[in-house]
């Protein structure tokens, strides 16, 4: 029964990582009270969306 879990699901592509990420941070940043915090936050979002764009360029 578990041999057939694998077959069906599929890893997801870099570009889907990084939306899910950059979703997560979007999610921390509106939650997020301190100040301090959404700096490193922003920093993190930075980072992701660079990622991404470099990921688009590549392929």
């Amino acid at each position: 029964m578990g041999e057939n879990i694998g077959k069906h699901m599929k890893e997801p592509t870099a570009s889907a990582t990084c939306a899910r990420d950059i979703r997560l941070l979007l999610d921390e940043i509106e939650r997020e009270p301190v100040p301090e915090r959404l700096l490193v936050l922003a920093l993190e979002l930075q980072e992701a969306l660079t990622r991404q764009r470099r990921e688009k360029d590549q392929g």
